[in-house]
Formats: C-alpha cells, structure tokens, sequence
C-alpha cells in the first residue's frame, strides 16, 4: 500500500489572501506535504455592481501563484464562488459555507488535516474573521481544536482612520511562534502581489506596507486559534473593517453568534 501524504488545509477568503502564509505552504511542499487550499468567497461583488466574471480572474491568478508555490491544481478549491458567497458577504452564509467545507474536507483523503491555516481574528476585513470561525468550526468537528493555527494580515487595532498595520499578530491572541525568513524570502513573498493585476487597487495601498514590515522584520507570526477569543471583541476599539467597510462589530456578531453557539465548545 502506498502511503499517503500528510496533508495540511488553507482556508482564505479571498483570492490574494495566500500571500499571507505562502511562505509556509511552500515549506510545506517541499517537505512532501500536500497543501489543500479552499477559498471561501467567489472574490467577486456582483450584487453591489461589480462583474460577476471578476471571479473566475481571480480564481486563475491565485491559482497560478499556488501552483507555483507547488500546489496541485485539484487541491485548489473556490468553494465561494460554487456556493455564490461574494466577497463582503461570508458571515452572512456560516451554515452554507461549512456544510460545503466538511463536504470537501471529507472527500480529501480518510487521514484529517494535520494542521488548519486561517486568517487571524483581528477585525481587519469581516470575511477573514468569518473564515477564522469556520477553520475553528472544522477543527472542532474533527476532533483537531488544537491544529488550527491564525496568520495576521492586516489590522487597525490602535490606529485612527484610514491606517492600518499589516501582517502583524495583535497580543490579544496570545503567544505564538515566530517563524524566521531570510528578507529577501519574505520581499520575494510580497513582490508577488504583482501577479494578482485584477486587484492592483487594493495592492496600490497594500504593497508599500507589506514591503517595508518584510523588510524590516522578515518572519511570519503564527498563532494558535481558540474558541474562547471568537467570542470576544477581535481588540478594543474601532475595528477596520468597521472604518472601512462599514460592517459593524455588533452585526457581525449577531449573524455569527447562532453558528458560534451551535459549532464551537
């Protein structure tokens, strides 16, 4: 019998948000795991004017950047876009979204993950928190709580306004593990945003920042995901995606809190 692969699952939001853990995946590969990436949101906006055919852009540009990371092509899924969640819109579809992820997860092969990558609950978009509590739902319904692991992407914890930090983990989610990249490893990691060309408005803001923490403090801080911080405020404060995208904290946890109840211990 041939032994198969431990596998590890990326769960993003959308289709750049790999940028932020790419490093490990392909660590991950190169040492004969199989990295299993799952997007959870077509990417796209349709319902508030943007194109529907935004999805399948940045479905190939993502795919491309993780095949070349290593990825097998069908071991890249765009649940979102096959579930109709658009970008923006992830909390209000929880129950939808992890029937489809345990559907997919249970199709991957009889070993479960070995470890779950999330984005960090950190307030700064309210798809990434949604994704943190599904990746907390599915370790929970495998009987793995402790192998989900959060990467930072960006946050406004402290910040006023327009501001935010990137790729910086926020202390309210504990203690963690610094994993050290050579700068030109971590500039490299970044200068690939050029490939996601649909979303050259978002990098025109995010680049520069990403760069100079690259720069200046080449690492990628994980930190373990735990129920017990889903149910609280990501920080004190305003949250970015409250200044940014107007989706109040308040709302968002009303419409997530029955899916927290109902799947998290």
């Amino acid at each position: 019998m041939i032994e198969q692969p431990a596998v590890s699952l990326h769960l993003f939001a959308h289709q750049d948000d790999e940028l932020g853990i790419l490093p490990v995946l392909r660590r991950e590969v190169s040492a004969n795991v199989r990295a299993v990436c799952v997007f959870l949101t077509s990417g796209a906006m349709p319902g508030r004017g943007g194109p529907a055919w935004l999805a399948h852009v940045r479905n190939a540009e993502s795919l491309a950047v993780l095949r070349a990371a290593g990825c097998r092509g069908e071991d890249v899924r765009f649940l979102g876009q096959a579930c109709g969640i658009d970008d923006g819109t992830l909390y209000l579809n929880l129950p939808a979204a992890f029937d489809a992820l345990c559907a997919t997860v249970a199709g991957l092969t009889a070993t479960p993950p070995q470890r779950i990558y999330c984005p960090a609950w950190e307030g700064g978009h309210h798809d990434h928190d949604a994704v943190h509590l599904l990746a907390l739902a599915l370790g929970a319904r495998l009987g793995a709580p402790d192998q989900v692991l959060q990467f930072p992407l960006y946050h406004g914890r402290g910040l006023p306004g327009p501001l935010f930090m990137p790729h910086s983990a926020i202390p309210e989610n504990g203690a963690g593990m610094r994993i050290p990249l050579s700068r030109a490893e971590a500039v490299a990691n970044w200068l690939q945003a050029r490939h996601y060309r649909s979303q050259w408005r978002t990098w025109a803001g995010l680049l520069l920042p990403a760069l100079l923490k690259a720069a200046l403090s080449p690492a990628l801080n994980l930190q373990p995901a735990t129920p017990a911080r889903a149910r609280q405020r990501p920080h004190a404060g305003k949250l970015f995606y409250e200044r940014r995208f107007g989706v109040p904290h308040e709302r968002f946890e009303a419409i997530a809190r029955p899916f927290i109840d109902a799947h998290l211990p």
